[in-house]
């Protein structure tokens, strides 16, 4: 069956007379060239109603950091899992939050080290490879798939909690560290996609994606300072930690599910659609022989000041948080103060870290002025050496 080619630009109002004659004179047998849409997919476009893809995106950033965030911040529950076994502590009822204030064990000190490498090497590995999968793996598979498999891997490590690991405390980390790295490479794709995604709706909704980031930070310590609130047993606690987190990753993929049947969904994904593909038709298939290609060279050549600036700021931060941080004690501690012996480090390192990361994100959208100016790279990059310098003498 013939087609007329319409040479009319996608975006032209008007179509003029030569036009016209030409395509009604010319004719192609070619199978794969299609007329795009002369009209918009819907007259018009959805709205978000009650506000509902506003918060599945902030719950959809809660949960790119939720295994991060939940893993860094049960504190006292590593410490239980890599005390000093002894015939006094053997058993969970013997245990007491005191045995924490001894001094620490080298896998105790260590451990927080060991998890901050497990996570930044895989998450940064495969955020970049992110790029490249998103075009042999479709977007559902990506965001469904990681979604899935993070809650399997911490439903694994919620398992955990109720075995006794004391006889094989080196094996044990062994297998934190590896489903901890499974789990960051499986954030990485998500969050990277999420941010794809939220790309194509209006900025308000990466604006939520970010927020729900660090408040992700807030949630994850809240649900331990509240855990440990309870005063039950290292072990009692850490279960309820982790299992409000396995409802969390659930629900967020319950969400998200959810969020792909609505029409507001559907329609800014299309619309996104047939910008990449110029040919693209509702009611044909698309022609991809005129799609451009956008070069990363040229992204990178616009981006690498904020690059830059974003890569200095999480190298001074990741180099002492948590890893350093949480070493820090109060000056009275040991002396039989909640505040100093138990509360202290979920209160100063982690939610204190969380509620400036969420109040710094919130700034930013009211400080735009700043974030262009060239400045601002030079700001950070003296904080940098200063902060490196000074953290180094400490």
């Amino acid at each position: 069956m013939s087609k007329a080619i319409n040479k009319r630009p996608l975006l032209s109002t008007t179509v003029s007379d030569s036009e016209s004659e030409d395509g009604l004179d010319t004719e192609i047998y070619e199978a794969n060239v299609s007329i795009p849409d002369k009209k918009p997919f819907l007259k018009f476009p959805p709205k978000d109603r009650y506000y509902l893809a506003y918060i599945v995106f902030y719950l959809l950033g809660i949960n790119t950091i939720i295994p991060w965030g939940f893993f860094i911040t049960a504190d006292e529950y590593w410490m239980y899992k890599f005390r000093q076994i002894h015939p006094n502590n053997t058993g969970i009822n013997n245990y007491t939050h005191t045995e924490i204030l001894e001094q620490r064990t080298d896998l105790q000190a260590s451990f927080t080290s060991y998890l901050n490498v497990a996570s930044a090497i895989p998450n940064t590995i495969f955020l970049i490879s992110n790029a490249f999968l998103s075009k042999r793996i479709s977007q559902r598979t990506r965001m469904i798939g990681s979604q899935s498999l993070i809650m399997i891997l911490f439903i694994m490590t919620t398992v955990f909690v109720k075995i006794n690991t004391d006889e094989w405390q080196k094996l044990f980390l062994v297998i934190t560290l590896i489903t901890v790295a499974f789990v960051n490479a499986l954030s990485a794709i998500f969050g990277g996609s999420l941010l794809g995604i939220a790309g194509v709706f209006s900025p308000i909704y990466i604006t939520a994606m970010l927020g729900g980031q660090s408040l992700g930070g807030i949630f994850a310590a809240l649900t331990e300072i509240c855990a440990l609130w309870i005063g039950a047993s290292p072990v009692t606690s850490g279960l309820i930690y982790f299992a409000i987190g396995d409802i969390v990753l659930l629900f967020s993929l319950i969400a998200y599910v959810i969020l792909e049947k609505q029409e507001f969904f559907k329609y800014h994904m299309m619309q996104n659609l047939r910008e990449q593909q110029p040919n693209f038709s509702v009611n044909t298939e698309a022609n991809f022989v005129d799609q451009k290609r956008v070069s990363y060279k040229q992204i990178l050549k616009r981006i690498w000041p904020f690059g830059l600036s974003v890569f200095l700021v999480f190298s001074i931060s990741m180099a002492v948080y948590p890893a350093i941080t949480v070493l820090i004690e109060s000056q009275d501690k040991g002396k039989g103060y909640a505040w100093s012996d138990i509360y202290f480090v979920p209160v100063i390192t982690y939610l204190t870290f969380s509620c400036g990361d969420y109040l710094g994100r919130l700034l930013c959208g009211h400080l735009q002025w700043l974030l262009c100016s060239a400045m601002l790279n030079h700001v950070i990059i003296y904080q940098f050496i200063s902060k490196t310098i000074s953290y180094t003498l400490c």
